[in-house]
């Protein structure tokens, strides 16, 4: 075979650090910067501290040698967001994304209390901003957009290796410490206090992780993955591959026959066995949800399945995805007690309370959520407009209970912010940060579902859109059970980078 040369010119350094920074975004490879409330609960509290991570330095370095070496690109993006009125209309997104961060930085001033913990997430939703922005600006570049995207896979499918791993030896991958602290892989074991488990009585087993702070977030990103990854394989499964790294086309086609099938067998494979081995039911959820958008929108407006049959498709055209489903079944027969206990854990029964009963956080999914949602409620009670302050949702617990004279001492776990991000932000910024927040998620949606159904648009980028409209949707419903979009490093990644997707 004969392999490209690959050479690195001013102009393109911001490619090579931003693909660095989307390989790298599910690590917890960061530094720590301890704050007065570091400890706030007892132990050491994730939504109490300032972190630096390795992707946030790889997406810096992106983005400013993308401002330094194309400018002229900037400039163009710069000016295509000022425009009042068009088609694309990207003023009516960017202007209330800036008003947002603006209402971030003020909602922190105005608590001086957590000052540092405000700021620190106002300058998360700024990064989220010009993240946004540099996808906006460079992934109209086609090549550019299915390297990231081809970037974004790979990775998954090494997080899927770490995470089958994790469950099949009920242990972490990397022993030595160093490799812990570069990873930033959660030290896991059965007998551990903190960690997700699954199982009744003493018969526990932990849930996968990878290198994720929790396995609900591992199943969020592998769902994204699974997406790109049928996306990619529909519309480039031989020829990006095989173009990128080969010249010549006896290589071409001997790479074809050869390493391309496998390639695409050990993808999905790895993905689709660690996406059901997270165990998070509001994943498995999700998945259903974007693969009902996509049928809808495949029956209505996109049509493909029209060309051929589902079946005779799967058995001729794409045998490697076959193989993976017929691979994923097998393995998941031996664990479908595993799911099925998973699947009905706290439904029902005399722990699943109503809200408004939920006084104490227990140890019950459905409780518990609803203590931090009634949590939530009394803090948009009493700051209406701009909120409590960014991060500062574990710090209203304890004024909830005093009002209720319940004068205890709650275990670290037991503080954690409301798991619906629509009440969280309004909670934390008010409803005018709902409202900004709600502006910035439904224009992308009407854009793509605009571009989706109009005639104009060209067949593969009905697909490109579906897809990825299919994935946000998914995310919204995640929303409704989860926090980590608003408040975890990985979570708000791919939030941003899949709502900026749907932009271009």
């Amino acid at each position: 075979m004969t392999l490209m040369k690959i050479s690195i010119k001013r102009t393109d350094f911001y490619k090579f650090f931003f693909f660095l920074f989307v390989f790298f975004l599910p690590f917890q490879t960061r530094k720590v910067f301890l704050t007065d409330y570091s400890f706030y609960t007892g132990s050491f509290t994730e939504y109490g501290t300032v972190f630096l991570y390795l992707s946030d330095i790889f997406f810096l370095l992106a983005f400013l040698s993308f401002a330094i070496f194309n400018r002229n690109i900037l400039k163009n993006g710069l000016a295509e967001a000022k425009i009042k009125s068009g088609k694309s209309a990207p003023r009516r997104f960017f202007v209330p994304f800036l008003a947002l961060v603006g209402i971030y930085f003020l909602s922190s001033l105005l608590h001086p209390t957590y000052l540092e913990i405000g700021l620190f997430r106002s300058f998360k939703m700024a990064e989220a901003l010009l993240l946004v922005f540099l996808i906006f600006c460079t992934f109209r570049d086609k090549r550019i957009l299915i390297t990231s995207l081809f970037t974004l896979i790979l990775s998954a499918s090494f997080q899927s290796i770490i995470a089958i791993y994790q469950f099949l030896y009920q242990k972490s991958v990397f022993i030595s410490p160093f490799l812990h602290k570069l990873t930033g892989e959660t030290i896991l074991g059965p007998d551990l206090p903190g960690i997700a488990k699954i199982g009744e009585g003493s018969e526990k087993m932990i849930r996968a992780y990878g290198t994720f702070p929790h396995p609900n977030l591992l199943g969020g990103f592998l769902l994204l993955s699974l997406f790109i990854s049928l996306y990619l394989y529909l519309e480039h499964k031989r020829d990006y591959l095989s173009s990128t790294f080969l010249r010549d086309h006896k290589s071409i086609n001997a790479f074809n026959k050869r390493i391309i099938p496998i390639f695409w067998i050990v993808l999905f494979t790895s993905q689709f066995i660690a996406f059901f081995l997270s165990f998070s039911r509001s994943a498995w959820l999700g998945l259903m949800i974007a693969i009902f958008i996509l049928a809808v929108l495949d029956l209505f407006y996109i049509k493909i399945v029209s060309r051929e049959t589902i079946l005779s498709g799967l058995k001729h055209k794409h045998r490697e995805l076959s193989i993976s489903l017929a691979i994923l079944l097998i393995s998941l027969l031996p664990n479908i007690s595993l799911i099925a206990n998973r699947t009905f854990q706290d439904i029902g029964g005399n722990h699943a309370r109503s809200q408004s009963e939920s006084v104490l956080p227990s140890n019950n999914t459905f409780s518990d959520r609803a203590f931090f949602n009634n949590v939530s409620r009394e803090t948009i009670s009493r700051y209406p407009l701009l909120g409590s302050g960014p991060g500062t949702s574990i710090f209203q617990i304890q004024p909830y209970l005093s009002e209720r004279n319940r004068k205890i001492n709650l275990e670290s776990w037991q503080y954690q912010p409301p798991h619906v991000i629509y009440m969280l932000s309004t909670a934390e910024t008010g409803l005018i940060g709902l409202a900004l927040l709600l502006c910035l998620i439904l224009y992308p949606i009407s854009k793509a579902f605009r571009e989706i159904v109009s005639r104009e648009t060209i067949l593969s980028d009905k697909i490109f859109k579906s897809v990825f409209l299919s994935i946000f949707i998914a995310f919204l419903f995640i929303g409704l059970f989860d926090h980590y979009f608003l408040t975890l490093q990985q979570g708000q990644l791919i939030f941003w980078i899949v709502l900026g997707i749907l932009l271009i």
